[in-house]
């Protein structure tokens, strides 16, 4: 069973991956300067409790032989490259992808396969609940406006605000939603919560749900964007929805910059409809140097880095793992994604 893997898995994950099974041979997928993706065959051999690699092979994949049946696919490939890499292999039964959204690689080729994918949905949730508590933090407690004192060596009191009695509005009550309701009642905050699904309850957390997003809107002091990009959530945060939202909420997303409509914020931001908006992801990523959004002083961004820490990638590829062993078992593999709903 061949496993195709991303180039920069390397000497002990390598290992631990063949280590699930003597089954397993692995590929190296290389992307070169060109774009253009190659194998890289790596064979081994057992030494005592070592594996050794004999040996590495380069072909287009287009013309690779059609064996891989397991592709580890990170966040550098493309819908474009995952689409060949499809089309090349036509022994490939499984993808897991190393990100928790799958927005951007789910084509039509891969909703009319039967090709089985997961996600790392769940992985970041707490990392990226740190992040939201630590922008609303910021916000409520005017860091920028301090950081921009001191640059000026100004010394200025700046009255803050206090989080006690606020309202937190997650639209999107999945597993980052989960954690930021979980960390809510140590700041004496209420949380009012949205999802598709409005099933989801909680009897331990103090959650109020709602179906209706206006509601939402009105009632949230700091709206927390963690919902998956679909074809209902593109867009759903435009002129009309920001309007209707208090003038001193912030709103913080920390999911897919298309969920907001870019230009509706700025107007929204300028117009001071909100007090203010902080961003992890953006529509076009990086955004643009000349993009409004940066010279708004009401506005905080960060380069889409909420879920990185030095024990990110482990713990996604650890989960990798336990799906490989899943699937050679015959078991149930987790985070099976709905390619119609991309989630």
């Amino acid at each position: 069973m061949k496993v195709l893997v991303p180039e920069h898995i390397t000497g002990t994950n390598l290992s631990k991956i063949k280590a699930i099974s003597s089954r397993i041979e692995i590929s190296k997928l290389r992307i070169d300067q060109n774009n253009k993706p190659t194998f890289r065959l790596i064979n081994y051999f057992k030494r005592g409790n070592s594996l050794v690699k004999i040996s590495i092979d380069g072909e287009d994949i287009d013309k690779a032989d059609r064996d891989v049946e397991v592709f580890l696919c990170s966040w550098n490939i493309n819908s474009d490259i995952l689409d060949r890499i499809v089309s090349s292999q036509s022994g490939l039964k499984w993808i897991h992808f190393t990100s928790s959204g799958v927005d951007r690689f789910i084509t039509q080729k891969l909703i009319d396969s039967d090709i089985v994918l997961t996600s790392s949905k769940g992985v970041h949730s707490k990392r990226v609940a740190e992040f939201v508590f630590a922008m609303i933090l910021c916000m409520s407690k005017k860091i920028p406006t301090h950081l921009k004192l001191q640059e000026k060596k100004r010394w200025e009191s700046i009255p803050s605000d206090e989080l006690k009695g606020k309202t937190i509005g997650i639209l999107g009550y999945g597993h980052i939603g989960h954690e930021i309701a979980k960390k809510a009642p140590a700041f004496e905050m209420s949380v009012l919560a949205m999802r598709k699904n409005n099933n989801y309850r909680n009897a331990v957390l103090p959650v109020t749900f709602t179906s209706n997003i206006k509601d939402l809107l009105i009632e949230s002091d700091y709206l927390i964007i963690c919902a998956p990009l679909t074809r209902e959530t593109r867009g759903l945060i435009s002129e009309s929805e920001l309007s209707s939202m208090k003038k001193n909420a912030y709103i913080i997303n920390v999911s897919r910059g298309e969920i907001i409509n870019e230009e509706a914020l700025i107007k929204a931001l300028n117009k001071n409809w909100i007090a203010g908006a902080c961003l992890d992801v953006c529509i076009r990523e990086p955004l643009p140097p000349n993009s409004p959004l940066y010279s708004l002083p009401n506005v905080l961004i960060t380069n889409h880095s909420a879920y990185l820490s030095p024990n990110s990638h482990r713990e996604v590829f650890n989960l990798f793992l336990e799906n490989l062993r899943r699937y050679i078992a015959g078991e149930g593999l987790l985070n099976v994604v709905n390619r119609e709903l991309c989630y």
